[in-house]
């Protein structure tokens, strides 16, 4: 009886050390954590090609980037992945190699596609005399009867979270696709209204007058495919306090505004694109005129502006329901 115990306890132990010797063999058989990755090499190879470029080259580039339909994000010239994935893709459309690192005949065709593409539209930068911001305008696009309008608005209200919750609130033919307030310095806006896309943007400033500066641009929604870079590359080149901006003040709330308007560009773009009944024109609980109207002081300018004597007259008008 004794003897048969202790085979049961020998054949236990052996039991137990093959086991173990089994898993440690199969432990040793894993293959060992891998070194980093030639992506990361790669990646790291194409930032200290952005970077060394100057930084008036590297937005340059993000904003053409931004015109041909590669880049949604805000041109500010550092580099990460959104940068990396348009350079690669715009390498590609034009069969380039695609190694991320623009060669100097990649970038003279790059930013010269861009200027076609802003030719295209007329798009120059104008200045707004009675709220004092500063936007980039697609002139030749710019009309009631192609149903795209780039609107500009102002408030003597200084409750930048007030004016939020109104032009946030979605109504029966106001669909919102993105959202988004830094409190004190900013939001945006955007979303579907009937048959037109509209993005907006306000920024506040309480030193200057008037504080709260913003512009809404509306464009059919059955183009969008065509127009979100032309919208994309308006809010880049939108400036609510350029004043400020000369002086010093209020980057960083540029740099966030910028930062959120790429973002309602890319969940809008995320969105399905059915229409919404129309209910009429775009919306607006205000009348339209030069002087404050309605709640809070919110002014709308209903005024017509030449842009360039060899363009048509561009109606840029200020409105408050059309916002991304």
């Amino acid at each position: 009886m004794q003897r048969t115990s202790s085979r049961l306890v020998i054949a236990r132990a052996i039991a137990a050390l093959t086991i173990l010797l089994v898993a440690g063999r199969l432990a040793d058989a894993q293959p060992p954590p891998t070194p980093a990755s030639s992506a990361d090499a790669a990646l790291a190879a194409q930032q200290a090609a952005f970077l060394a470029l100057p930084e008036s080259t590297r937005k340059a580039a993000q904003d053409a980037l931004v015109w041909l339909g590669f880049y949604n994000g805000v041109v500010d010239g550092d580099f990460g992945k959104r940068t990396r994935d348009a350079l690669l893709a715009y390498q590609a459309s034009v069969k380039a190699p695609t190694d991320g690192a623009l060669s100097a005949p990649e970038l003279k065709a790059l930013l010269a596609a861009a200027e076609k593409a802003r030719d295209a539209v007329g798009f120059q930068i104008v200045n707004d005399a009675r709220t004092g911001a500063s936007i980039g305008a697609p002139t030749k696009l710019i009309s009631a009867h192609a149903g795209t309008k780039l609107d500009f608005a102002a408030s003597s209200d200084a409750d930048l979270d007030a004016l939020y919750a109104r032009l946030s609130a979605p109504t029966p033919s106001r669909r919102i696709a993105y959202k988004a307030i830094k409190p004190d310095a900013f939001f945006v806006v955007s979303g579907q209204d009937g048959t037109s896309t509209f993005y907006t943007r306000f920024d506040k400033n309480a030193a200057a007058s008037p504080p709260v500066r913003g512009f809404t641009f509306a464009y059919p929604t059955a183009r969008a495919a065509a127009l979100d870079p032309v919208a994309l590359a308006v809010a880049n080149s939108f400036h609510a306090f350029p004043e400020a901006a000369k002086a010093g003040a209020g980057s960083a709330a540029v740099a966030a505004a910028a930062a959120a308007s790429s973002a309602a560009v890319t969940e809008r773009r995320g969105e399905s694109q059915r229409a919404v009944p129309a209910r009429g024109r775009l919306g607006n609980p205000y009348r339209r005129g030069n002087r404050s109207a309605g709640r809070g002081g919110f002014a709308r300018h209903g005024a017509s502006k030449r842009i360039d004597r060899h363009h048509r007259r561009a109606t840029l008008r200020r409105t408050d329901a059309t916002f991304e």
